[in-house]
């Protein structure tokens, strides 16, 4: 049977093999890999910790300012997206003007959302302060 195992190398998992245990089994002191080998039984992979009887995940790391940034980005354009598809028929009806009173007074509000959306300071996350959306 082929089996996954981790190379681990003073505590840490250096490598990740496929090994046919037939052929581990026979005689295990002629391979080396260059370190212990442990069965992976879950997703554990290069970087992870092993305490001798359980295996331990890397800690993931703070996001960068730069990745913050960037998802603040990314959740202005979805909130920019979902303004413009809400507000999507209200703007034909304004040009053709046929478009009612209260549907046009709705159509400012969310008009004045896109418009403090798109003033949002990006680098000022992960503070930012996103503006509400019309009722």
């Amino acid at each position: 049977m082929i089996n996954t195992y981790a190379v681990i190398k003073e505590g840490v998992v250096i490598n990740s093999i496929l090994l046919d245990d037939s052929i581990y089994n026979e005689d295990p002191a002629i391979l080396d890999f260059g370190g212990e080998l442990v069965l992976v039984t879950g997703n554990e992979s290069i970087g992870w910790t092993y305490d001798g009887e359980r295996f331990i995940s890397p800690p993931i790391p703070d996001p960068t300012d730069e990745e913050i940034k960037h998802q603040a980005l990314i959740y202005r354009d979805d909130l920019l997206a979902s303004a413009n598809s809400i507000t999507e028929d209200w703007r034909t009806e304004l040009a053709l003007a046929i478009i009612s009173d209260e549907d046009k007074a709705r159509l400012i509000q969310w008009m004045q959302y896109i418009k403090a959306v798109k003033a949002v300071d990006l680098l000022s996350a992960p503070e930012i302060r996103w503006p509400s959306t019309p009722v």
